[in-house]
């Protein structure tokens, strides 16, 4: 984790391909959206970036699409948002092989944007769990039982709002999870440039 924490999250992964961000309310998706943006954008390679906020129940939580909407304004990309599975479905066979595309995913739609995905993995699906490091282990463990399979491509997030994380890691380790990148608040990248509006629960 310290060689993750040492560079930007733009530069851990080569992020090209379908990747979708999953977590709990807070967790930090957007931001690492965000952040992933802010790198692509210092490195000229943002043009080709696409973001996609599914939210299946729209009505429950309407700053989901606002946010993710700013920041396709923001950075001057493209934004879809989806209400519907069989559209989504039709947008991601659409998308197969694209360069970069972003997809945030409302909780509550978690299993069923899941379905969908798994029906089109030729195309290159990337499924990644966002972890807030100050997670509490009830939250770890509601996770863990809906979503166990995600344990293997984490992105740890929040990591400003503890002290030590031994004890999150020690426990990662004993459910055998995977760290696939770290979200650093610190960092350049990790610097918030755009107003968000928290996620409600439905």
């Amino acid at each position: 984790i310290i060689e993750l924490l040492e560079t930007n999250l733009s530069e851990q992964r080569s992020w090209h391909g379908i990747n979708v961000f999953y977590g709990l309310p807070g967790s930090g998706k957007t931001r690492v959206i965000e952040s992933l943006l802010t790198g692509l954008s210092n490195n000229d390679a943002i043009s080709d970036c696409t973001l996609i906020q599914v939210n299946l129940n729209k009505g429950n939580n309407l700053q989901s699409f606002g946010n993710l909407a700013k920041l396709g304004k923001h950075f001057n990309i493209a934004f879809f948002s989806e209400s519907n599975l069989n559209d989504l479905e039709a947008r991601l066979k659409r998308l197969i092989n694209p360069s970069r595309v972003f997809i945030e995913v409302c909780y509550q739609d978690s299993t069923e944007t899941r379905n969908i995905a798994s029906k089109i993995s030729e195309s290159g699906i990337n499924e990644f769990l966002c972890l807030s490091a100050d997670s509490a282990p009830s939250a770890m463990f509601q996770l863990i039982e809906n979503f166990p399979d995600l344990l293997e491509s984490i992105v740890l997030t929040r990591l400003d709002l503890v002290c030590d994380i031994d004890d999150m890691l020690s426990l990662l380790a004993e459910l055998s999870a995977s760290i696939a990148g770290v979200y650093n608040q610190a960092s350049k990248e990790g610097r918030d440039s755009v107003a968000l509006q928290p996620e409600k629960t439905a």
